[in-house]
């Protein structure tokens, strides 16, 4: 005595597949659920704006950027085409100077001629 016919199996196969499927990606979402369905962000909105709220014009204009007056070895060697040696140069001309007045005297640095310092502006200012 047969139950179903070969039709009625097919469909019954297939919707037991598709259930079972159903229940495995439920139970990896539920593996894989990090309790958040977005992006988290560190901070709220409130605290941007905040922080934005607190600076003055040049300093929003002038974040990122590397002061050529105040700037280290290692923050001199994050700028483009910037090695250890130059670095130096740098620093050693800025004591011998007592500051740049502009960025264009870092091309009194030996090794910084007018392509790198084009490759430097976008990256550097004084303060």
């Amino acid at each position: 005595m047969k139950i179903f016919t070969s039709q009625e199996r097919t469909v019954v196969i297939i919707l037991s597949s598709l259930f079972i499927l159903g229940m495995v990606v439920k139970a990896a979402k539920d593996h894989f659920y990090t309790g958040t369905d977005q992006i988290t962000l560190i901070g709220t909105n409130e605290d941007v704006v905040d922080f934005y709220a607190g600076l003055g014009k040049k300093d929003i204009e002038f974040a990122g950027k590397v002061d050529i007056n105040t700037a280290g070895i290692e923050e001199l060697k994050s700028l483009p085409g910037i090695g250890e040696k130059t670095a130096e140069k740098i620093i050693n001309k800025r004591n011998e100077l007592g500051s740049f007045n502009s960025v264009e005297d870092l091309m009194l640095v030996p090794g910084i001629g007018s392509k790198t310092l084009e490759k430097l502006l976008p990256n550097i200012r004084i303060q």
